[in-house]
């Protein structure tokens, strides 16, 4: 069975990192993080009646969201340098023309 997103989210947020559960198995408590990375196996520790399949396919979608984010940064920032380039042109053509216009 499917567990929708809010009720995943729900628990999640019910858990206040009481039990955090690292890589190597050890339940670490009260202790809070920076990083949220959490193995597949975890999260269906962490959220009740969530299905090994569907925590798979979440968390795989949450890094390709990630993945995803970082490239359309990355490509923003070169649009805003060729931006940056085209608008001297434009305003150096705007000059001449202003100079030719006289």
């Amino acid at each position: 069975m499917r567990l929708s997103l809010d009720k995943i989210l729900h628990a999640l947020e019910n858990r206040k990192a009481e039990d955090v559960h690292t890589q190597e198995g050890a339940i670490v408590r009260n202790k809070s993080f920076e990083s949220k990375l959490i193995s597949v196996s975890s999260f269906v520790m962490l959220v009740p009646g969530l299905g090994e399949a569907q925590a798979e396919r979440l968390l795989g979608n949450a890094i390709n969201h990630y993945d995803g984010r970082a490239k359309v940064e990355a490509n923003m920032e070169d649009c805003l340098s060729v931006l940056e380039g085209v608008d001297l042109k434009i305003q150096h053509l705007q000059a001449v023309t202003e100079a030719l216009g006289r």
